[in-house]
């Protein structure tokens, strides 16, 4: 696959980086091209621009994973934000998106004061600007649900290979207890 031509690629697109259940292709493509979701039942629309990404990869975010609110998509349980109040380290993959995917991505997730109503600049990966967003807030902590997890355990073992099984268990555990 040719290098894709990051300094073109600038104007139009960013990476959206995402730290839950959209870190596997299998749930995340839902956002983007729509559809009913096998993994919590709810049909998307998808984005206007129904184009895969143009490309992935594993990053780190400096602020910690954690669970809270209360989602009725996935059975009450909580679902992923960041702890932007401190610096921390959460596994993450980044999405080469469109702009105008990455808007619509955010909308559907929940741009609500309750959801994700807080966007975070973060360090640009090849000369392109990276983002992504959690709530404004500490939302109130909230266990997510096993179905949950399983998505983000996948989306984890798929972004990042090379990290043995348990130490995905264990920094999901981490993040269950903060």
């Amino acid at each position: 696959m040719p290098t894709p031509d990051y300094a073109k690629l600038a104007k139009t697109h960013i990476w959206y980086v995402c730290y839950g259940s959209n870190l596997t292709w299998d749930r995340f493509k839902y956002y983007v091209q729509g559809g009913l979701c096998p993994f919590n039942g709810r049909e998307y629309p998808g984005c206007a621009d129904k184009t895969a990404p143009v490309e992935s990869r594993a990053v780190h975010v400096p602020f910690d994973l954690y669970f809270g609110g209360s989602a009725q998509i996935w059975e009450g349980g909580g679902v992923g934000f960041l702890d932007a109040s401190r610096p921390g380290d959460a596994l993450a993959r980044a999405w080469l998106i469109t702009r105008e995917q990455y808007e619509q991505v955010l909308d559907q997730e929940g741009r609500a004061p309750e959801w994700y109503s807080h966007e975070i600049d973060l360090d640009p990966i090849d000369g392109i600007d990276a983002r992504t967003f959690t709530n404004a807030s500490r939302r109130p902590k909230n266990a997510p649900t096993k179905p949950y997890l399983d998505v983000i355990r996948t989306g984890l073992l798929e972004t990042f290979p090379q990290m043995p099984r348990a130490e995905i268990d264990a920094y999901l555990d981490l993040a269950c207890s903060r």
